[in-house]
């Protein structure tokens, strides 16, 4: 058998030749090869077929029938050769194929996540739109400083899973002096990011983060256990531009280098900032401008909401405010604590959870406003939870979280039990015996949804992906006394007197605003009831034959809607709504019918 490296004198003497081969066994050809293009083409392309050597350029390819030492039969051979050649090339692209297949295939199904395995950090921003309209969405029309908060990759989706809208996260500086920044997370409207309206979002607390709304109600991805993202099919961002923030500094990734910022703070510095974020984030997207502006929120958004609505009135209409306000909607909110309380009880009463002579004691001491003690009247209500173990005064009759791995002192959700803790009525129930309940018929509800999110906003790579400064960051929920100090009296005041004054200016016909309260009615901290309460010392009354009306989805009963009266002059519409069956996040446990709320919302078709 001839060595690597022996050629015939044909071989020195013609170095261009393209293919030969020289038989070395029965079942062996050695294809021979000068360098030629072909062989660079192929190489490059199937590099175990033509590993290229220094001193001769070759690779074996086993094959069968082939004779050994006949030169007469070349001619023939090469056929076969280059035959054999083709038919082996389109088994390894057939292998290829297949392998491909089987990829996708094991990734169409959830997984476990490793955040140190890159292979499922897909790219992103490549949203899925007709030819016709790639032009509203070519990064050509973002500004460089929204360029720079691009979300390019996200740990947890599949590899090369692409949602088909882009999203942005980093921050909105509303204090250059004191350096107080507010995080930001900024997701596009799958239908018409051009079109559709614009929607800030803040959850409640005092001091919870508003990637509780993305991560566990309207966001665009429900989080698994082990970090993998999967669509969200009610996603807020079907049909607006969802702008979700954690306000005020201190809350979450936000923050400020001036520690005085963070104590003490009202809901008129909250409200300020708000506003600013606001003006900073159409610098950042300047082509959102002509977009519909609305605010939403829930819980303690009963006063985020109605003070920065407030701000943002009192500036329309002045040079230099291009903001297109059309008004706002709150979910479950904390209004009146007077109200909130005494229905509290009431609703206790009628889930069967007290008895007849508790209430009758409690209401015999708390039912007055003009004497009502909060302090005394709240203990009160915190000795009544004590019998009631791992009932959630949010969601009665749903299951709570039982997920031993998880290491939280409560079973309700972060924003829950910090509300409770701020209205000096908090009780840790235990979660070691905790066992699931009766789970209502939308299984949709995940009641570890937020211990979820936790876990995966932790994790450095999520962080990095997010562009959150200072990494690696603890993130909570709900902000801790050493992160945001809140001041309680703006938390114990009533918010009547500022619903009446954006009434009155929708009575007036100065704007036209659509405004909406909707109520879970599985909620008995901030009740259906609690919220009707103070919804009717507003001076307004229900419009003809539009008190109390059914409203469904899929023809079954979702709750009722009241549209009141403002006034021949107005244009403008207040509305309340309930939603059947929800708690106190009602997104979280009515997603479907949350969704067509909010759709019918913003289209008018209330």
């Amino acid at each position: 058998m001839q060595q690597d490296g022996e050629q015939g004198t044909n071989n020195k003497s013609n170095r261009t030749q393209k293919w030969r081969y020289k038989s070395i066994s029965s079942s062996t050809i050695v294809i021979m090869t000068g360098g030629s293009k072909e062989q660079q083409v192929f190489g490059e392309t199937f590099p175990l077929l033509f590993n290229s050597k220094k001193d001769s350029q070759r690779t074996a390819i086993t094959t069968v029938g082939a004779s050994s030492g006949n030169r007469k039969k070349d001619a023939n051979a090469t056929v076969k050769c280059i035959t054999l050649l083709a038919v082996t090339m389109a088994t390894v692209l057939l292998l290829v194929a297949l392998a491909v297949v089987g990829t996708t295939s094991r990734n169409s199904s959830p997984t476990s996540f490793d955040p140190h395995d890159t292979a499922r950090v897909p790219i992103l921003g490549n949203p899925k739109v007709d030819e016709s309209a790639q032009q509203t969405v070519s990064t050509n029309s973002y500004t460089q400083e929204a360029l720079d908060d691009i979300i390019t990759e996200l740990p947890g989706l599949d590899k090369g899973a692409d949602p088909g809208f882009r999203m942005f996260a980093g921050y909105l500086t509303v204090s250059e002096t004191n350096e107080r920044n507010i995080f930001y997370w900024y997701v596009e409207s799958q239908r018409d990011p051009a079109g559709d309206p614009v929607v800030f979002w803040t959850n409640g607390g005092p001091g919870c983060s508003g990637m509780l709304g993305l991560g566990q109600e309207h966001g665009p991805f429900d989080i698994s256990a082990d970090g993998y993202l999967a669509p969200n099919h009610y996603s807020w961002n079907k049909v607006a531009n969802m702008l979700y923030v954690e306000q005020p500094a201190g809350v979450g990734f936000s923050y400020s280098n001036t520690p005085s910022d963070t104590v003490n703070v009202g809901d008129d510095d909250a409200a300020v900032d708000n506003l600013v974020a606001i003006l900073k984030f159409y610098e950042k997207f300047p082509e959102r401008k002509d977009n519909d502006f609305y605010i939403a929120s829930e819980s303690y958004g009963g006063h985020y909401v109605p003070q920065l609505a407030k701000k943002i009135v009192e500036r329309v209409g002045t040079p230099g405010f291009a903001v297109r306000f059309k008004g706002f909607l709150v979910g479950n909110p904390w209004v009146d604590p007077f109200t909130n309380d005494v229905e509290q009880v009431r609703a206790f009463f009628q889930h069967g959870l007290i008895s007849l002579p508790m209430l009758e004691k409690w209401l015999l001491m708390c039912s007055d406003r003009e004497t009502y003690d909060n302090w005394a009247c709240r203990k009160a209500i915190k000795h009544m939870r004590r019998n009631m173990k791992s009932i959630s005064p949010y969601a009665l009759d749903y299951p709570i979280c039982t997920e031993e791995k998880i290491d939280l002192s409560n079973t309700a959700s972060s924003q829950v039990m910090h509300f409770l803790n701020q209205t000096a009525t908090r009780h840790e129930f235990p979660r070691a015996h905790a066992l699931p309940r009766f789970l209502p018929p939308d299984d949709k509800y995940h009641p570890c949804a937020e211990e979820h999110l936790k876990v995966y906003l932790n994790q450095r790579l999520v962080q990095e992906a997010l562009h959150i400064r200072h990494i690696p960051v603890r993130w909570r929920a709900c902000a801790q006394e050493e992160n945001l100090s809140y001041n309680m009296d703006d938390f114990d005041e009533s918010q009547i007197d500022l619903y009446k004054e954006l009434i009155s200016v929708a009575k007036q016909g100065r704007l036209n605003l659509s405004m909406l309260v909707f109520s879970g009615d599985n909620d008995s901290v901030c009740s259906t009831s609690s919220t009707q309460a103070w919804i009717y010392d507003l001076g307004i009354d229900p419009l003809p034959d539009q008190d109390w009306n059914e409203w469904s989805v899929h023809k079954q009963t979702a709750g009722f809607v009241t549209r009141f009266d403002l006034g021949p002059k107005s244009h403008s519409k207040f509305i309340f709504a309930t939603v059947h069956g929800a708690g106190h996040e009602v997104p979280a446990y009515r997603p479907v019918e949350a969704l067509k709320l909010f759709e019918h919302f913003l289209r008018d078709e209330l």
